[in-house]
């Protein structure tokens, strides 16, 4: 990845940030780097295009493991109602294994 002549992290662009990282992209080369608090990883556009869709795929698969697991309700929620009586004398059976582990 050749890098452009007179890059310097002050002629980067913001693209997005918030208090745990920054995106920012180069106008002259097209390098986008991730600024994380102990690191900077630089990556050439399709290859950040990738790794944002496969970290967007992780959150979802990682969001719908906590269906598997007890999460406290916020407050205010509204519980689930019970169980119906059939479910109600099973045997408790073990809790299933969370898919990303």
């Amino acid at each position: 990845m050749s890098a452009h002549p007179s890059h310097a992290d002050d002629d980067l662009a913001v693209l997005a940030s918030s208090p745990l990282c920054q995106v920012s992209a180069c106008p002259g080369c097209g390098v986008v780097h991730l600024h994380l608090p102990s690191m900077t990883l630089r990556f050439e556009p399709a290859a950040f295009h990738e790794v944002a869709r496969l970290v967007a795929q992780a959150s979802l698969a990682l969001e719908g493991s906590r269906t598997d697991t007890a999460v406290p309700a916020p407050m205010g929620a509204v519980h689930p109602p019970a169980a119906p009586e059939s479910l109600e004398s099973a045997p408790a059976a073990a809790p299933p294994r969370r898919r990303w582990h």
